[in-house]
């Protein structure tokens, strides 16, 4: 079962980075974001060659940072303000990873609720290991579909539907949405 929910993430990044590459072929110029489509395709392949979780956990979050490594380059509009180099969380610094953590929070709490409402005890996951506080089962099925969260973000941003102007930056040097940002996002 882990290896199903890594392969459908690293299947659905893949994706997204083709229809980019679609819309907007001169992206790959160099290549880069075609040798990151190689390297989650291959990372779909040896996750099935795997039975320790651990392992698994490792080769998703080896694909991840690749695929972070690239998320800059699909942002085509607004380049100056959305600058990501790579996913931070718990805090989120820069305005991109506060915008993704903010829906994967939305997305883990839909998930929570939907779980729990026909029975079901979201603290114990396939996946995510156990820990108080935490629905590990519901982050477990987010994996799967953390990309609409990235396409998301990507086509606000893109379209100019959200700006830094939607983004608030805390002492501590933390960045998150603004009370307007969150409205703009919830409403997209």
């Amino acid at each position: 079962l882990p290896q199903n929910t890594v392969a459908a993430k690293l299947s659905n990044t893949r994706y997204l980075i083709k229809r980019s590459l679609h819309d907007y072929p001169q992206l790959d110029g160099d290549g880069e974001l075609s040798r990151c489509i190689e390297f989650i395709e291959s990372g779909i392949d040896r996750v099935y060659d795997m039975d320790d979780i651990e392992m698994i956990m490792g080769l998703e979050g080896i694909c991840a940072k690749n695929y972070f490594s690239i998320f800059d380059r699909l942002i085509l509009s607004q380049k100056e303000d959305f600058k990501v180099s790579g996913r931070t969380k718990r805090p989120p610094l820069d305005p991109v990873n506060a915008a993704l953590s903010f829906l994967y929070t939305i997305m883990t709490s839909l998930y929570t609720s939907a779980l729990e409402s026909v029975g079901l005890d979201s603290s114990y996951g396939f996946y995510h290991a156990l820990r108080s506080g935490r629905s590990s089962l519901a982050c477990d099925l987010v994996e799967e579909t953390r990309c609409i969260a990235e396409r998301l973000v990507l086509t606000m941003i893109n379209l100019k539907k959200m700006n830094i102007n939607d983004f608030e930056k805390q002492e501590s040097g933390a960045i998150y949405l603004s009370k307007d940002g969150k409205k703009k996002v919830l409403t997209a």
